[in-house]
């Protein structure tokens, strides 16, 4: 797993990518990869704990589940920004590739994370 998340961020460091972005947002970027990675146990505990049906953490598609996991990482780990700016940006990022519906499941399951 380690040796895969140095690969996205070789990856990273070294596409076009990189130049599209400034380089504290490329950091920030790598610290929450890193951060939900050695801390995906605790975030998805988080994740199931604040979802009325526990079993449906497995159905999420992949890319809700990453959302989820960033955004948890942030609240409920880093807690640097405060929870309503942090819902509000991944608001902002899957609007951009879900609809209506699983942005108000990301609202409501962060808004009432324990």
């Amino acid at each position: 797993m380690i040796l895969l998340m140095n690969y996205f961020l070789h990856i990273v460091e070294n596409s076009d990518f990189k130049n599209k972005i400034n380089n504290s947002k490329l950091l920030l970027t790598k610290e929450i990869f890193k951060g939900v990675f050695f801390n995906l146990k605790k975030i998805d505990s988080i994740l199931k704990s604040s979802l009325k049906d526990k079993s449906k953490a497995q159905s999420f598609d992949k890319l809700l589940l990453s959302i989820f996991r960033c955004a948890i990482y942030e609240i409920e780990v880093k807690k640097e920004i405060s929870k309503k700016i942090v819902i509000s940006e991944y608001l902002l990022i899957s609007n951009h590739f879900f609809g209506n519906k699983e942005a108000t499941l990301l609202n409501g399951v962060l808004d009432n994370l324990r």
